[in-house]
């Protein structure tokens, strides 16, 4: 099996439509940029500092969040992803959750939540992976469309709309429903 590479495979990010948020900058997911592993189509080998110019320059990115513990950086070739981020003069904002789970704390949650609706409110294209850019990726970018107001169906259908097998677990879900209904 050939390998997918950043130069094969440039790295693709899915934003949602600006009505599903109603801000003024652009909500984006993609995959771990510089990722080495296994994936669903084949095997990755991308390169890091490839996959950072591309979001910088091709996407125009002023912040990556990122979603990726951080023995996941080790495990996926990634260990410099943070400090190769902000060399590329990208802001970076990190929460860590388990692979396919849910935030641990639900407040820090919707403080990052609270804090990207800001920086799309100021125009910033902002930028969510994890490391397939599916499950806890797509749980935030639903997460962020319901505190916009989307009923919790409507932001996880957009959300797969842009990327089919996102929002992995009923967990994820559980969670996009309960930041909904919060608010």
């Amino acid at each position: 099996m050939a390998k997918l590479t950043s130069i094969s495979h440039p790295l693709r990010v899915d934003f949602l439509p600006p009505s599903s948020h109603g801000l003024a900058g652009q909500l984006g997911m993609t995959l771990a940029p510089g990722r080495k592993s296994q994936g669903l189509i084949g095997q990755w080998d991308r390169d890091l500092i490839t996959d950072l110019e591309r979001l910088k320059h091709h996407y125009h990115c002023d912040r990556l969040v990122s979603l990726i513990e951080d023995h996941e950086l080790v495990a996926i070739g990634i260990p410099t992803l943070y400090e190769a981020v902000r060399q590329q003069g990208i802001a970076l904002s990190r929460l860590a959750i388990v692979d396919g789970g849910t935030p641990t704390d639900l407040e820090t949650y919707q403080l990052l939540i609270t804090d990207l609706i800001q920086a799309l409110s100021a125009r910033e294209t902002i930028v969510i992976h994890c490391h397939a850019g599916l499950g806890r990726t797509g749980m935030l970018a639903a997460s962020i469309l319901v505190t916009k107001g989307q009923p919790p169906e409507a932001a996880i259908a957009a959300v797969r709309a842009l990327r089919p097998r996102a929002i992995e677990t009923h967990a994820q879900e559980q969670i996009i429903y309960k930041i909904a209904a919060k608010i």
